[in-house]
């Protein structure tokens, strides 16, 4: 993922290298300084580049370290969801994702997060989060993708709202592009 807006984030560039067996590596070019980061798992409750989204929350969380529970049925802008309880199945998951609870209201139709809740360690409800404009970008694979993603801090009032435009999806991209040395290449 590469910023382009707004000018104090643009060139900053992030890489996932999703794991399925250890912890996920997270990258970040920060171009003020030229340099690439590399982000501790155990740093996935940090602000993603000084949003008030966290790493786990644009990366997200792995479904097999949390316990889930169908709470309801609802609908959110007119749309059918189911609503998900979700909470850390180890105190290493909690303290990595910064969250005890999370509550997601997910579309049935497409299984896409339309609006998801989370709670604090110590319980207190911390953030709410909107997802919108949710796009079919994989038709061959039913793939969806929100376009429009805001994030509020209930505690402090501060607000966050990520546009994602410029969307390509390209399935045979060179593993060479999913390097370090990539991210400091605009």
């Amino acid at each position: 993922m590469r910023f382009s807006s707004p000018a104090d984030v643009r060139g900053t560039a992030t890489l996932l290298v999703e794991h399925s067996s250890s912890d996920d590596d997270i990258w970040i070019y920060l171009p003020a300084l030229k340099k690439v980061r590399r982000i501790a798992a155990s740093n996935k409750s940090d602000s993603f580049v000084g949003t008030d989204f966290s790493y786990a929350d644009v990366i997200g969380h792995k479904t097999a370290d949390w316990t889930h529970v169908l709470l309801a049925d609802d609908k959110v802008d007119g749309q059918d969801c189911y609503v998900i309880e979700s909470t850390p199945r180890s105190a290493d998951v909690k303290a990595s994702s910064g969250y005890s609870k999370r509550k997601s209201w997910i579309r049935k139709d497409n299984f896409v997060a339309i609006k998801v809740e989370a709670w604090d360690p110590g319980g207190a409800l911390v953030k709410r989060m909107a997802y919108s404009h949710v796009e079919l970008v994989d038709a061959k694979h039913g793939k969806y993708q929100a376009m429009t993603l805001e994030a509020t801090n209930v505690q402090n009032g501060h607000r966050t709202t990520l546009q994602i435009t410029n969307f390509k999806l390209q399935p045979d991209v060179d593993d060479s592009v999913f390097t370090t040395a990539a991210l400091e290449r605009e």
